[in-house]
């Protein structure tokens, strides 16, 4: 099947618009993601019939893009610094006094306890990340999601599980 307009025009002008929003983010995989986001917005905008200049509009989806992504992580840094719990910290069983034992044990039951009352989507997310240790791109990629919401999830599960450690 031959390609639409809108897909020559893209395939036409990819390898620009990559280096154009790699440029911006300094990311191969976020350029790839607003890329695909700026592919959708396209393709899916109803007024197409009416761009004069279909590569400057796509230059500007992806722009805007760009500075939405540059926002939310300015936003994310402010609100959310990057202090997350240390999993590697979490007790290994050795020689520690029974006390020690319960006590870890206690802890490890909290945060089992903490992860499983996530919603089921930041649960995935949260597991996908932290134990699975996918990319971002690579857990949307997985659950059908953006990048964005890999990131709302994953933040929300970090502050869920942030609570549980300063309640102690």
């Amino acid at each position: 099947m031959p390609p639409t307009f809108q897909e020559h025009i893209l395939d036409d002008h990819q390898d620009e618009l990559l280096r154009f929003i790699f440029r911006k983010v300094n990311c191969p995989d976020t350029a790839q993601d607003i890329f695909q986001d700026t592919y959708v917005r396209y393709t899916n905008y109803p007024e197409k019939n009416k761009i004069e200049n279909h590569r400057a509009f796509i230059f500007r989806i992806a722009a805007n893009l760009v500075s939405d992504y540059e926002r939310h992580n300015r936003v994310r840094e402010r609100f959310h610094p990057n202090e997350e719990i240390d999993l590697d910290s979490l007790p290994q069983q050795d020689n520690r006094q029974p006390e020690q034992l319960v006590s870890q044990q206690e802890r490890l039951q909290q945060l089992a306890k903490a992860v499983s009352a996530l919603s089921p989507r930041c649960r995935d997310v949260f597991i996908l990340i932290k134990f699975e240790e996918l990319t971002y791109s690579q857990a949307a990629q997985r659950l059908g999601i953006s990048v964005s919401m890999v990131e709302k999830h994953l933040s929300h599960a970090i502050k869920a599980l942030q609570q549980l450690k300063t309640s102690e």
